[in-house]
């Protein structure tokens, strides 16, 4: 299996990265091509997750699915919060 790597720019100035998955096997003709890919739309070159919005099993099992989701919403409102807060004291 080969999986090249590619950063993107998009329309509107949104980056992202395009992986290409190839796969093939000794007998032919099963070949499959698959991409994956990921774009932040916020604007930034950052294409770490955030796990404050990462909706994941663990929290659905612990709180249910809409709880989950507004778990999720909240911890996401606290870090927007703490980055701006950040900023505020220590960016020029």
């Amino acid at each position: 299996m080969i999986e090249p790597s590619f950063y993107i720019k998009i329309r509107g100035n949104k980056y992202g990265r395009i992986k290409i998955v190839l796969t093939s096997f000794f007998d032919p003709p099963p070949t499959s091509v698959g991409f994956k890919y990921f774009i932040n739309p916020s604007g930034s070159r950052n294409l770490e997750v955030d796990p404050h919005r990462v909706v994941d099993r663990d929290r659905i099992r612990e709180y249910g699915l809409e709880k989950a989701i507004q778990k999720t919403l909240e911890m996401e409102k606290e870090s927007r919060e703490a980055t701006e807060e950040y900023e505020k004291r220590f960016k020029p």
